[in-house]
Order: structure tokens, then C-alpha cells, then sequence
């Protein structure tokens, strides 16, 4: 043949493909009705020249979708942006006419409103309205759906007067003074020390005298309105017999006439001024559960009087104190208390926790006629005897112990607030007790809770007086 050799008819293309993207990606792609398994973006190939129908699908994302003619030989492109299905938020509030804030931001408008085009998720609403504290809620929103959220706001009150924290010497009486915003149809309540009585509040305001007792007054004030609406108020007062200003880290002794002191020996406030408060007749009230369930040996016959509160405060405020340090602290007890009865007395502290006096120690002076202890802590002291000795015999059973038929030791003929103190013969501490009655029980494990092992034990028993028991204890595993 020829230089030019014929080499046959060119083999056009017969198919084309799609390029499909969208906005947002990751959407599922639907050809003619049937899914292609693949998500945007992704090119299609091998389609059969054509028109078809391309929809795209994504969670949270209305349905998109469009025809599109695909040409042998070419690709054509396909982009597309998904409209997102967004919520409303319905707003109600008591009262009305609360400003609305979404996630921070105003929505310039007022309750109630029903908020549009809302994204799905979880998002901040808070209302604010004058003369009452500001509201706010999370709200989760889904996709399509309304989501109503009703609030009752919280009235806004106002004590101007004693001032919340404030220590007051010497005060019988007090007023008390403030306001409420929003008048219409308003009722109020006094609640001081846990006793009601209704307030009256007039124009938005209201006035009123109250005793106060020696140490510490709550002071509550609550208000309703008809609608529902309530809100309330709450200050603390600390009545003192004496207040003393301590500098920083500074270590005083304050007394009163009656020979009624305490020295402070660690001063927890090295950096700050501090308050120091002394009550010579505490209230009743705040012990009198505690003197009728007396620890067994304990008499406070004759002892009405020997009964002191001490405080130590940040600064002046009341609310911001602390009651640990070191302190030594001391009370009077009356003269006519003869000399060899005196020698019996101890400080005993107020557990508020358990309404029960708890010994702290002490000695007496009877030339001054006073007891003194060192304590890590202040409360209501009193001063009280103790005259009950441990008893001679404290038995102890089983002994030997014997781990396969007994669960527990026993000692009989311990009083209230004994200490027993279990030692290995070469003199280590195995067990410190505090005996809670008659009868103490012990599961015969070590300080750590671990199981004591085969051998002989003494064990020392010491009462608060400082009288001692002694003896010896077999364990048998």
C-alpha cells in the first residue's frame, strides 16, 4: 500500500459522567430514584447519555434534587446547596414582657414570642426584666419540631437594712428595712431564727423592728405575688457581748470583767484583719437540747452561768469566718463552788452536728476561780463536772479471742468518752477507741482495717479524769 495507509472509523465515546458537590458535603447521591452508594463530592461515570433526576439526602437537611442532561463523551457538573430544617422556640414568661436573649444576644423582642430559624442543637435562652432576677435555661432544639419554654421569674428583694454579715455589739433590737419592685398584689413573710410571721409591704417597700439574740440571727424575708412570682432575701447578723479588731497574723489575749478570756496562740489570718467575738450568755436555744442529753459523769448543777460563745471572723463580716486555729480559752465559774469540787470541773465544747456537749478538757484555778483549756477550735463552751471515775474492774471477753467461734472483743465497764489503746508487747499502737458506752465493742482489726494476727496484746484504758486500766488479751486465728 500507499505512504498513507487506511487505519478504520474512529470509536466515539457513548457514555458521560456527573461531578456532583455540594453544601454542605458528606450528602447521600440518589440517581433516577436509586441510591449510587457514594456521598458528595464524588463523579459519576459510565452514564448512558440522557436526562436524569439527581437527589441529594443529609440528616437534618431538606431533600435537594434536579434534572440533569449527561452527554456522551463530556462530564457535567452538578452543585448544589442543601437548605437546612430549622426549629422554632415558643417563649412564654410570668411575668409578660420579658427581653429575650438567644445564646447571649438580644432578639429584640419580648415574651411572649415564638423564635424562627432556630439551628438544631442546645442553645442559652435568658430573660431579664426590671425588678426581677434574670432567668435562663439550656434548650435542645430538633430539627422540624417547636420547643416551648415557660419560665416564672424570680422577684428581686431588697434588705438595705442591717446589712447582711454585719456583727452588732450589744444589740437587743434592730430595723429591719428594704423593698420589693413590682407592687401589685404582693404578700410577704418574715422568717427570723425559723419563726414566720406575715410582713407587711406597702408601695414597694417594707419596715419592721425585730429582736435579735445573742450570736447568730437569720433574718429571711420572702414575697409572693398573685401570679406566682416569689422571691426572697436573706441576711445574718452575729450579736456579740464584745468584738475585737485583730490585725493580721497578730496573736491577742481579749477579756472580759468577769474574768471570761481567750488568747489566741495560732492566728489563722496572717494576711488579713480579723474579727474575734465573745458572748457571756449565749442563748439558750442553741444548747439547751445538748444539757439534757449530759455524757454519762457529767453535772452542770450550779453551772447556769459558766457558759461562753467565741467567734473568730474575717474581717467584720460574719459570713466570712473560720472557728479553727489555736486558742486557749478560759471561763469563770461561780466562788461559792468549793475548792476540792472545783478540781473536777472541765470545758466541755457544743457539737452542733450532734447536739451534745464534747469534752475539750481543762484546769482549774480555784484561787481565780476559773477553768482553762487549749482547744483548735471555737464554739459555746460551758463549764461542767466530771466526777465519774473509770470503774475499777473492766472486763473484757471473749479473752482469748478465738477468730473460728468470736466476731468481736468486748469491754465491759468502760464510760462514755474512755480511750482504749490496744499495743503489740514490744509497745506498738495497734487500735485507738473512743468508747461510745458501757460496752465497746472491737472487730479486732488494726488502725488500717487489716486482721490482727495470732499472738498477745495489753490493751490501756484511760477515762477523762486520767484514770488507767491495763491488761492483756490473747488472739487466737
Amino acid at each position: 500500500m500507499g505512504a498513507y495507509e487506511h487505519q478504520g472509523t474512529p470509536i466515539l465515546p457513548t457514555t458521560g459522567s456527573l461531578t456532583i458537590t455540594s453544601t454542605p458535603p458528606g450528602s447521600s447521591i440518589f440517581l433516577d430514584g436509586t441510591s449510587t452508594g457514594t456521598i458528595t463530592p464524588a463523579t459519576l461515570t459510565n452514564i448512558i447519555p440522557g436526562t436524569y433526576t439527581i437527589k441529594l439526602t443529609k440528616a437534618g437537611y431538606y431533600d435537594w434534587s434536579a434534572s440533569v442532561t449527561v452527554t456522551a463523551g463530556t462530564t457535567t457538573p452538578v452543585i448544589a446547596t442543601l437548605t437546612l430544617i430549622t426549629s422554632t422556640i415558643s417563649v412564654t414568661s410570668t411575668p409578660s414582657e420579658a427581653i429575650i436573649f438567644l445564646d447571649g444576644t438580644s432578639t429584640g423582642t419580648i415574651t411572649p414570642a415564638i423564635l424562627t430559624n432556630i439551628i438544631p442543637g442546645t442553645h442559652t435562652i435568658k430573660l431579664t426584666k426590671a425588678g426581677y432576677y434574670d432567668w435562663s435555661a439550656s434548650v435542645t432544639v430538633t430539627a422540624g419540631t417547636a420547643t416551648p419554654v415557660i419560665a416564672t421569674m424570680t422577684l428581686t428583694v431588697s434588705i438595705s437594712s442591717p446589712i447582711n454579715g454585719a456583727i452588732l455589739v450589744g444589740a437587743t433590737q434592730t430595723l429591719l428595712s428594704g423593698t420589693v419592685i413590682g407592687t401589685d398584689s404582693i404578700t410577704g413573710t418574715l422568717t427570723y431564727n425559723g419563726i414566720a410571721s406575715t410582713l407587711n409591704i406597702a408601695g414597694g417597700s417594707f419596715t419592721t423592728t425585730i429582736t435579735l439574740h445573742k450570736g447568730k440571727n437569720i433574718i429571711i424575708v420572702s414575697v409572693r405575688k398573685q401570679a406566682g412570682n416569689t422571691g426572697f432575701a436573706t441576711v445574718i447578723i452575729e450579736v456579740a457581748d464584745k468584738k475585737e479588731i485583730i490585725p493580721p497574723g497578730q496573736k491577742p489575749t481579749i477579756a472580759l470583767d468577769d474574768s471570761t478570756k481567750i488568747e489566741i496562740l495560732d492566728n489563722p489570718f496572717t494576711n488579713a484583719t480579723a474579727t474575734i467575738t465573745i458572748n457571756d450568755n449565749p442563748d439558750e436555744a442553741n444548747f439547751a437540747l445538748a444539757d439534757q442529753n449530759l455524757p454519762k459523769g457529767v453535772d452542770i448543777s450550779g453551772l447556769a452561768e459558766a457558759v461562753r460563745e467565741f467567734k473568730l471572723f474575717e474581717r467584720e463580716n460574719a459570713n466570712a469566718g473560720t472557728t479553727t486555729g489555736r486558742f486557749k480559752i478560759t471561763i469563770p465559774y461561780p466562788a461559792t463552788i468549793p475548792d476540792d469540787k472545783a478540781r473536777d470541773l472541765k470545758i466541755y465544747w457544743l457539737n452542733t452536728d450532734a447536739n451534745r456537749w464534747e469534752l475539750a478538757g481543762g484546769k482549774s484555778d480555784m484561787a481565780n476561780h476559773t477553768v482553762t483549756v487549749e482547744v483548735t477550735h471555737l464554739s459555746i463552751f460551758r463549764a461542767a463536772f466530771l466526777s465519774s471515775p473509770l470503774p475499777p474492774k473492766v472486763i473484757v471477753y471473749p479473752n482469748p479471742y478465738n477468730a473460728r467461734r468470736d466476731d468481736r472483743i468486748y469491754f465491759k465497764g468502760t464510760i462514755e468518752l474512755s480511750l482504749i489503746r490496744i499495743f503489740t508487747l514490744s509497745g506498738e499502737l495497734v487500735k485507738e477507741i473512743k468508747a461510745s458506752n458501757n460496752t465497746q465493742d472491737w472487730d479486732v482489726k488494726n488502725a488500717a482495717g487489716c486482721t490482727l494476727a495470732s499472738g498477745m496484746y495489753f490493751y490501756l484504758i484511760t477515762d477523762t479524769q486520767g484514770n488507767k486500766a491495763t491488761g492483756k488479751i490473747a488472739v487466737i486465728r
